[in-house]
């Protein structure tokens, strides 16, 4: 039972994301691209003919982490692409540079501060719960009476 409440504890304080549109724009699109960070990558329609060789037919995102950027180029380290049919396959250790020109959404994954707080609040309420009923019993009484078995047999 410790372990589970050291389970819910722990799960209760991973964080909540958001992915975060950014425009593609000239002036905008290299500032605000953050080298390391996780993003997905919506291509366009030419962006998906442009990349059907690197990445397979049918790309409608890319995610990933940011490698390096210019004004014009961003360079994803890929770890997923999702087909606009709606499947979604791993290509680990991809490094695949996309032209603004291919997107038509980019976004960012940050932190959603108030979606973790409510997140880890009730994870440690449910684990003091959980540690409140193994190691007081639950607050419940048994019943009085019962007892069950069989009736002491005398002999006749």
């Amino acid at each position: 039972m410790r372990r589970l409440a050291l389970l819910l504890l722990a799960s209760s304080l991973l964080a909540c994301y958001d992915l975060n549109p950014i425009a593609v724009t000239t002036t905008g699109f290299a500032a605000a691209v953050p080298v390391g960070r996780t993003v997905e990558a919506v291509l366009s329609e030419a962006g998906t003919a442009a990349l059907t060789a690197r990445v397979g037919p049918g790309a409608g995102s890319l995610l990933g982490t940011v490698t390096r950027f210019t004004t014009d180029t961003v360079e994803i380290a890929l770890t997923e692409v999702r087909t606009r049919t709606g499947l979604a396959y791993f290509l680990q250790g991809a490094v695949i540079p996309v032209s603004r020109n291919d997107l038509a959404q980019f976004r960012v994954r940050e932190l959603n501060r108030p979606r973790t707080a409510i997140a880890t609040a009730l994870g440690v309420t449910a684990a003091g719960w959980i540690i409140y009923g193994v190691r007081f019993g639950g607050g419940g009484q048994p019943e009085p009476g019962g007892g069950g078995g069989t009736p002491a047999l005398t002999p006749p």
